[in-house]
């Protein structure tokens, strides 16, 4: 009687290649999957960079600048628009949009790629050759650099943050004093994998505010993006980064806190205009500038920004108006960390 190996021997020399191929593949196929998750483990981000600038490809060659900037608009304050051109100023079909906020060139990229611009379906990702993010990230280039990437645009803003760091988790706030942890858990699911919710308590009681946090900080990025100001058990709720994420305190750009002169105000009512959230603030100190955010029809979103004279003016603003009511609202008044 033969021994057992030495079945198994001719057994796999009377199998064919493919008959093979298929064993391995199914003996080492534990293994790999292990390898794999340790891989994604090792390299997996506790925040994500976002700058100011965005890329934009696959343009249609008749698309100018100002039509650039005028669908850009819609998620945000564009400063700068450039169509590149190559030899007999001829367009090669793509261009970059610079925001005054990184955040909103994270909004560009999250709402406007894959939408259709002068008949064609535009993509839209960051700008690799982005100085502030090339800064942020501490990586040089020792060729290959575009020569727009040495230019600064001549409408940045003079000061401040740059590049925004956006971990994995999120502050709600304006939630119901009933709202669950399992509630909040399913409202934000659309944006991503969720893997911890919790509601902020004082003893038993709710303090309408909680914890979002996901698995990736490019899902909560989204769920900032498509979630803030939408409708949860009646309310609309107001999304934010968590400020007190350890992971982003240790991992974002300087790990310094940043002061200013502007804040940003949720929870505005939908029919206020820039001059009315600038006659609100006016009390508080010298208002150099208020805006509005609206959306791509160019209604508002609820929010918007107010740029005071003084830091003290801000502080003064925050300390005064944060959670106060105005007209069957609740104000949520924070420092504009971005700026």
């Amino acid at each position: 009687m033969a021994a057992p190996e030495a079945m198994d021997v001719q057994k796999k020399l009377d199998m064919s290649l493919d008959e093979l191929v298929k064993m391995r593949k199914k003996t080492s196929k534990a293994p790999r999957e292990e390898l794999d998750a340790g891989k994604k483990r090792k390299g997996e981000e506790n925040s994500v960079l976002v700058a100011r600038r965005v890329y934009v490809g696959n343009l249609s060659y008749r698309t100018t600048w100002q039509d650039l900037k005028d669908y850009f608009k819609k998620v945000g304050n564009v400063i700068h628009t450039d169509v590149i051109r190559g030899p007999g100023d001829r367009s090669k079909g793509c261009g970059i949009v610079e925001f005054e906020r990184p955040e909103d060139a994270a909004a560009a990229i999250l709402k406007l790629n894959e939408t259709e611009l002068d008949g064609r379906a535009i993509f839209v990702r960051e700008d690799r050759e982005d100085r502030d993010l090339k800064e942020a990230l501490g990586k040089r280039r020792d060729e290959g650099l575009d020569a727009r990437a040495s230019k600064k645009s001549r409408n940045a803003p003079p000061s401040g943050e740059q590049v925004a760091a956006i971990g994995r988790r999120l502050f709600v706030s304006n939630l119901t004093w009933d709202t669950t942890w399992q509630e909040l858990k399913d409202h934000f699911k659309p944006a991503g994998k969720v893997v911890h919710t919790d509601i902020i308590m004082v003893g038993e009681r709710s303090k309408g505010c909680g914890i979002v946090e996901f698995e990736t900080p490019q899902e909560a990025l989204r769920a900032i993006s498509t979630l803030s100001n939408t409708e949860l058990k009646g309310r609309q709720i107001l999304v934010r980064e968590d400020r007190e994420d350890r992971s982003v305190r240790e991992t974002g750009p300087g790990n310094k806190v940043v002061t200013g002169r502007q804040v940003v105000v949720h929870g505005l009512p939908f029919s206020y205009t820039w001059q009315d959230l600038k006659d609100l603030f006016s009390v508080q100190g010298k208002v150099l500038r208020a805006d509005i955010v609206t959306d791509r029809n160019g209604r508002s979103r609820g929010y918007g920004t107010v740029l005071f004279d003084r830091s003290e003016d801000a502080e003064r603003a925050i300390s005064e108006m944060d959670e106060a009511a105005l007209e069957g609202r609740v104000l949520g008044v924070k420092l504009d960390k971005f700026t």
